[in-house]
């Protein structure tokens, strides 16, 4: 995807660039980010870039140092790029807030993201293993 701006959605339906926005703005935050292109119209987003757009300011906006993160499933509707780059932002901000995520997933895309050491298989017994790579 190709965008010039990312900006927030107000209340009232406005888009407030990143650079125009202040305290006083009244964000609607059920909306998330809002990627814009040359002209400045509202690109439209795929089912897993909204996804994406509302999942990674509320992780980065909330978290706090030494926090543990549950995540479920995280690749549901995200294309394979946007997996990757959602492991490489919580590497980055677990590193930066001394903070843990515990992952439960399908995907194998996520998996080889992650260092293997740290890489577990819950088996339908409840037994848990180490994958076999």
């Amino acid at each position: 995807m190709s965008f010039e701006q990312i900006g927030l959605k107000s209340s009232n339906g406005q888009i407030i660039l990143h650079d125009q926005y202040d305290e006083t703005d009244d964000i609607d935050e059920a909306y998330g980010l809002v990627f814009l292109d040359e002209e400045l119209n509202e690109i439209k987003l795929s089912s897993g870039q909204r996804m994406y757009s509302l999942f990674v300011p509320s992780i980065i906006s909330e978290i706090k140092k030494e926090s543990l993160l549950l995540i479920d499933e995280p690749e549901l509707y995200l294309h394979p790029e946007l997996e990757v780059g959602l492991i490489s932002m919580l590497k980055k901000v677990l590193s930066e807030t001394n903070s843990f995520a515990i992952i439960a997933t399908h995907s194998a895309i996520i998996a080889r993201e992650i260092q293997s050491d740290f890489v577990h298989i819950l088996e339908n017994n409840f037994s848990c293993r180490k994958p076999d790579i």
